[in-house]
């Protein structure tokens, strides 16, 4: 994967939306989660570096995030979370 002049995204899973790759102009890589809010804001969460953090861990927690983000706020005490 070249690097491009900006930072781009790419989506790297076509079962788990907003699951995907950032790439830098560096070429540093990071996986990230994209979602909207309640209120209909975009935002990108990121999960690890590429080579520090497997495409499957990434995977999996870019699931959780998104079933946290996801769920009624009664169920998880607030609209805002902490990621381990």
């Amino acid at each position: 994967m070249t690097p491009k002049p900006r930072l781009y995204f790419l989506s790297a899973d076509s079962e788990l939306k907003g699951f995907g790759l950032v790439v830098h102009p560096s070429g540093a890589k990071s996986y990230v989660v994209r979602y909207y809010t309640p209120s209909g804001r975009d935002r990108r969460m990121k999960l690890g570096a590429h080579g520090e953090l497997t495409p499957d861990r990434a995977r999996k927690q870019a699931a959780d995030v998104l079933a946290r983000v996801r769920a009624p706020a009664s169920e998880t005490g607030s609209r805002r979370f902490e990621t381990s």
